[in-house]
């Protein structure tokens, strides 16, 4: 790899990009590894509510989003690893809309190539086949906080391991996971939703599945598939 950066979304700008890996802890990127991981054909998604309208036919569409007045466009459960994981096929396809990672992934495949989606749970996974494409241009995205472009600790500290992985440097993965765990914001986030335990929990098990998600576009909404299971696309 002749460049292989990490940067905000909000830093895309113009450029282009060989392979771009989306970082969304707490929990897109993590919900996403779980659905295709427990065998979703595919799981479709959309930057906004607004956008659902944009969706193909199908039979039964369940809504995983954690966004208010999300419950108005039909079936719908949290945008949660821990349900996801619990979900059988005859929920529906699912169809992922988030405060943050759905917006980044299709900014991100709008200039890149291919686009993976990465967490804990796939770090190394996710590392292995970066170092086997070996893409000329390659940007890891952390997502953080798109409305005031700030960066959250999860999705920095699963990019540090990822970029510390792909390099073949020491990692101490248990060490980033427990410094989110000590965050005030996740603290505060678990007090105000007891739940919301059994997310972190699952989010922050790193390396508990080799599957990879990938994301591409097809018109308006975005497909998200495992990324073994088909030929990578043909670009934006």
């Amino acid at each position: 790899m002749s460049q292989f950066t990490c940067i905000r979304p909000s830093q895309l700008s113009s450029s282009r990009f060989d392979l771009a890996i989306v970082i969304d802890v707490l929990r897109a990127t993590s919900t996403s590894t779980v659905l295709v991981d427990c065998g979703f054909p595919e799981v479709l998604a959309v930057p906004t509510l607004s956008d659902i309208r944009t969706l193909p036919q199908r039979a039964r569409l369940l809504l995983v989003s954690e966004l208010r007045h999300a419950d108005a466009y039909g079936e719908r459960i949290d945008n949660s690893p821990y349900l996801a994981r619990r979900l059988t096929h005859s929920a529906g396809t699912p169809v992922l809309v988030t405060t943050n990672g759905t917006q980044v992934m299709a900014l991100a495949a709008s200039q890149s190539r291919r686009v993976l989606l990465c967490c804990f749970m796939n770090v190394a996974a996710v590392a292995a086949i970066i170092r086997t494409l070996a893409p000329e241009r390659a940007v890891v995205l952390p997502c953080g906080d798109i409305a005031s472009d700030a960066p959250l600790i999860e999705d920095d500290a699963c990019a540090e391991a990822l970029i510390g992985l792909v390099h073949g440097l020491p990692v101490d993965v248990s060490a980033l996971t427990a410094a989110c765990r000590a965050d005030p914001r996740i603290r505060r986030r678990l007090d105000r939703n007891e739940s919301f335990k059994y997310d972190l929990d699952l989010c922050l098990q790193a390396d508990v599945c080799s599957t990879i998600a990938e994301f591409w576009t097809a018109g308006d909404y975005g497909i998200i598939r495992a990324a073994r299971e088909y030929a990578p696309p043909e670009g934006p």
